[in-house]
Formats: C-alpha cells, sequence, structure tokens
C-alpha cells in the first residue's frame, strides 16, 4: 500500500467549513482493501462454538466465509423481551392478574420477534442469493474466486432455508390466530420495514430488479 493508506483507509487532505486544511480518512477502494470482498459477507478471525463444546458444528478458529444479517425490530418488542418471562417472585410480589398480563406480554412479543427475524432472514437471504447470482464482471475482479464460490452456495442455501421456513410459518398462521396476529404486527413494524427495504435497496434494487422475497 501506498503512503497515507492503511486497513482503516486512505488519508485526505481537504478544507473545512472555515477554509482550514485538515486530514480526514475516507474509504479505501475495493482493489486496496484486505480481506472478504464480497457484500454481506463477513470472516470471523475467533470462533468457538459454545452450544455444543464436545461436539461442535464447527472446529474453533477462523471462519473464512459468513454470511452478515442485520435483524431487529420496534424498541417496544425488545424491551419486553429484555425484561423476561416473569418468574414466581414477579407473580408473588404483584400477584396473579399482572402475572398473567405480564406473560402473555412476553409471550406476544417473543412470537412476534420471531417473525421479524423471519422476514428479516427471508428477505436477506434472497437478496444476496441475486445479488451473487447477477454480480457483472468489473465487480467480482477483485474478489477471491473460492471464496465467491462458496459464498454464492451459503446464500443459495440460505435463501431456500429460509423461503421454507416463512413458508411454514405462514401455513401454520392460517389456524393460529396468535401467530396471524405476530405476522402482521411484524409486516407493520417499522424497524423490520426499514431492514428488509434496505436490504432489497442494497443488494437488488441497483440491479434493475425488486426482489421477490417477503
Amino acid at each position: 500500500m501506498s503512503s497515507g493508506v492503511s486497513e482503516f483507509g486512505r488519508a485526505a487532505i481537504e478544507e473545512d467549513n472555515h477554509g482550514n486544511k485538515v486530514t480526514r480518512t475516507r474509504r479505501l477502494a475495493l482493489k486496496d482493501k484486505y480481506g472478504l470482498k464480497i457484500p454481506g459477507f463477513a470472516s470471523a478471525k475467533y470462533f468457538e462454538d459454545k452450544n455444543n463444546p464436545l461436539d461442535p458444528q464447527y472446529p474453533k478458529g477462523r471462519i473464512p466465509v459468513m454470511p452478515r444479517f442485520v435483524v431487529g425490530y420496534s424498541p417496544d418488542i425488545a424491551n419486553t423481551i429484555a425484561n423476561g418471562m416473569p418468574d414466581k417472585k414477579f407473580r408473588e410480589k404483584y400477584g396473579d392478574d399482572t402475572y398473567k398480563r405480564a406473560s402473555s406480554e412476553y409471550m406476544r412479543a417473543a412470537l412476534q420477534a420471531k417473525w421479524c427475524t423471519l422476514l428479516e432472514c427471508a428477505g436477506q437471504a434472497n437478496d444476496l442469493y441475486y445479488m451473487l447470482d447477477n454480480l457483472k464482471p468489473e465487480e467480482t475482479k477483485h474478489m477471491d474466486k473460492n471464496e465467491l464460490e462458496v459464498a454464492k452456495k451459503m446464500a443459495a442455501s440460505m435463501a431456500a432455508y429460509f423461503t421454507r421456513a416463512l413458508d411454514a410459518a405462514y401455513e401454520r398462521a392460517k389456524s393460529d390466530e396468535k401467530e396471524k396476529a405476530a405476522m402482521r404486527s411484524a409486516m407493520n413494524d417499522k424497524i423490520c420495514q426499514t431492514i428488509t427495504l434496505r436490504s432489497n435497496f442494497t443488494y437488488t434494487s441497483n440491479r434493475g430488479q425488486e426482489s421477490k422475497s417477503a
């Protein structure tokens, strides 16, 4: 790399609003960046599967290519889940009626969070799959071919998985009023809408076609 360029960006001398010369850090060109160069994917330097340490799905160490998803929902849902499911002590302190109401609120928030997560992951997975399947030659010239092939296989697998999961959830919602209410709430959740629309804009809209993801 040339002088004034690092993994964090390139140094640029510019003028501020008062005409003073200041040094700012600007984004590197893709060709100058270290590491993975595939949008929507990241590398993990250090990884340990703590769910099953005796028989981990992945060995401890580096994961060179992994998907990067953004998941979120409204503050009301997040706060309710963060407070946790009311326990025996809560019941003894506030009484049965308050306990039942708090328990119902928690279960409702958990269902809404599940639907937000499903909608967001299904949307992002399908958007990533579409993007990788429609990359132009000039977009891939700085990407590692082996990493790109791994990312394409991951994207195809994730798109199929989350599409099936979302279809199964839609089917359950047809006969379960609580699932249906949570589904409608998630579809109207501003955070969920923003994440889904931003994914669509980032990965597909600039390629002349809207994503067909949920």
